[in-house]
């Protein structure tokens, strides 16, 4: 299973090489959070904002990242940030 996650992350970057999309940042920050590799999906995520993708799906998702490794005033703060956007949208 966690080859299949090394597969795919490798396919994004390699997309990502000729089309540098917010979508496919988000995909490659997904796949990196199913390896289990946090800081990366961090990274990616934070590089899928501002395009077609829900911003508050997008907190949240660096909310549950830092989650995972134990940085929860960060993972609060995220989820925090991605309530907000919830509201502002309602």
């Amino acid at each position: 299973s966690s080859g299949k996650f090394a597969k795919s992350t490798t396919l994004y970057k390699d997309l990502l090489k000729s089309n540098d999309s917010k979508e496919l940042h988000y995909d490659l920050a997904n796949s990196y959070y199913k390896k289990g590799d946090y800081e990366n999906a961090i990274k990616e995520y934070n590089k899928a904002k501002g395009g077609d993708i829900d911003e508050a799906a997008i907190e949240h998702n660096i909310g549950n990242s830092y989650f995972k490794q134990g940085k929860f005033d960060k993972a609060i703060k995220h989820y925090e940030n991605a309530l907000k956007i919830k509201e502002d949208k309602d």
